[in-house]
């Protein structure tokens, strides 16, 4: 179980080392998750991750990045492809936050038995390192991710994917704090940063964006709410005016500017808070004593929905799984199981049914997880002939939450969020 990887660790904190305690009291700030709120509107501008207040991306923009994912291939220390012994390098940038997240990730992701064996996850994010800091193409924050990149053998050739998460340290120092201005001013240097990845990067293709945890419980100002909310419609608004046509952020043509954008994934929450997904940030137990840095519990949250991200999303699948256990770009004749594994109702009350269809008769699992990865239930361990299953799943506890699915048949695997709902 991938409960048994959370472990302790010493990591610095974002850009401070004193130590604060959290304000528990502090569960809502009462303002709409982007998810949530949808079509409709905040201050003039409109929810949802995506324009027109949807929460899945436009065709086109998909139909863009999917072409892209097709795409990558491992490549060489000189960036030229090497299907047998090149590397691609999943790349996080950020503060310590995503440092910590990304940690946890990497633990995860060397779990799974169907990741691409030429995949590799390089930690670039460090402590201490805000949007300020990093949009100084000249700061030591590159320097030390290129000695990473040594460390291990890479180059920054072979970088092509990013997962990027930042924010701004004590905003309320020194900045226009009006909700609009703010965005703009911090949008502005989200923009820059992706200009220096794809200089520095230039064979970087695909960067997935994320969004702060709840910031309710800190009792100082590096970055409080409403400005990790605020940092959600940074990332928004970033994609959006990339998806307008942005000259600034253009992906594709002889002289890109930026890597193809889109989240990856939204993680704010309104506290205790349940989002219509049934996410919530929890004190004490998701935060370290400061209120703003996750806990163990908390890094193994925002893991645990990167990892289910990573290996279900069609812009993430044919680089980040092996092709020839999954069956995604080959012609092999031994058949994936199907992607298209669903519940209904969802969300459900008491119970809900998971239905999915294999091809050909094989050995399979469906074991159902809560959002920490503890194992809730095993549905199925056996063989399961040719066809159309469905298996009826009743939560042992009855109140609220996300559970996750996974079915692995023979060297196959899909999953899937299911959210109970009082």
């Amino acid at each position: 179980m991938r409960a048994g990887l959370i472990i302790a660790l010493a990591i610095p904190t974002l850009m401070l080392t004193e130590s604060f305690a959290q304000v528990c009291s502090n569960t809502s700030v009462g303002l709409p998750p982007l998810n949530d709120l949808g079509t409709g509107f905040y201050r003039g501008l409109q929810g949802g991750l995506y324009p027109g207040g949807e929460n899945v991306r436009p065709q086109a923009h998909n139909a863009a990045g999917l072409a892209i994912a097709h795409q990558i291939r491992p490549l060489d220390v000189d960036g030229n492809p090497d299907d047998v012994q090149g590397k691609i390098v999943l790349l996080s940038i950020g503060m310590s936050n995503t440092m910590q997240e990304f940690q946890y990730l990497q633990t995860f992701v060397d779990s799974i038995g169907n990741k691409n064996p030429n995949l590799v996850l390089i930690n670039g994010a460090q402590g201490g390192q805000d949007i300020d800091q990093i949009i100084d193409s000249t700061d030591s924050f590159w320097q030390r991710i290129l000695d990473t990149l040594t460390t291990h053998g890479l180059t920054v050739r072979q970088v092509q994917v990013i997962w990027f998460k930042e924010a701004e340290a004590n905003p309320l120092v020194g900045n226009d704090t009006a909700f609009v201005a703010y965005l703009a001013s911090l949008t502005m240097r989200f923009k820059i940063a992706m200009n220096i990845i794809k200089a520095k990067y230039e064979n970087a293709q695909l960067c997935y964006v994320a969004s702060r945890i709840y910031g309710g419980y800190s009792t100082y100002d590096l970055n409080p709410e409403p400005f990790a909310w605020y940092t959600g419609w940074t990332v928004k608004q970033m994609i959006e005016e990339q998806i307008n046509g942005d000259s600034d952020l253009v992906y594709s043509g002889p002289n890109p500017r930026s890597p193809w954008l889109a989240w990856g994934s939204y993680l704010w929450a309104d506290g205790t808070s349940p989002r219509s997904d049934g996410l919530t940030w929890i004190c004490p137990d998701d935060y370290l004593p400061d209120g703003i840095h996750p806990s163990a519990v908390g890094r193994t949250k925002v893991a645990n929905i990167l990892l289910d991200f990573f290996m279900n999303d069609e812009t993430t699948v044919p680089w980040f799984l092996d092709s020839t256990q999954t069956g995604v770009g080959t012609s092999q004749s031994s058949l994936p199981i199907s992607y298209d594994v669903t519940n209904y109702p969802n969300p459900f009350n008491p119970s809900t049914i998971i239905r999915f269809e294999l091809p050909v008769a094989r050995h399979a699992t469906l074991i159902v997880y809560d959002l920490l990865g503890r194992e809730v239930e095993r549905l199925i361990d056996g063989e399961i002939a040719a066809g159309v299953h469905e298996v009826q799943f009743t939560p042992p506890a009855k109140a609220s939450g996300v559970y996750i699915y996974r079915l692995v048949a023979g060297l196959n695997t899909a999953s899937g969020r299911m959210v109970l709902v009082k």
